[in-house]
């Protein structure tokens, strides 16, 4: 249960930061391109008014669900179930 918490979490504050410097460009007036509100359109199609949520749902969920998948097996140590990092930092 702990470890999921942390992988929850985890997967959050990644998936925020990564929410920031993608829509970053946006907001300094750099580029006018909108990579989140772009997966909202291969949902639910060009110009519908809700792509941006859902396109942000997606990029959540999928920032989240990496979080779970990615981690080796052997970060985990298995006398506890505790998160530790093994001896390679890995």
């Amino acid at each position: 249960m702990k470890t999921s918490i942390l992988l929850l979490s985890a997967g959050l504050a990644g998936t925020i930061a990564m929410t920031i410097f993608l829509l970053l460009p946006r907001w300094l007036g750099r580029v006018h391109v909108d990579v989140i509100q772009a997966g909202g359109f291969l949902v639910v199609g060009s110009g519908k008014p809700f792509a941006f949520p859902v396109g942000l749902a997606i990029h959540i969920a999928m920032g989240i669900g990496f979080a779970f998948v990615y981690p080796k097996k052997s970060f985990y140590r298995q006398e506890d179930r505790s998160y530790k990092i093994n001896r390679n930092g890995f």
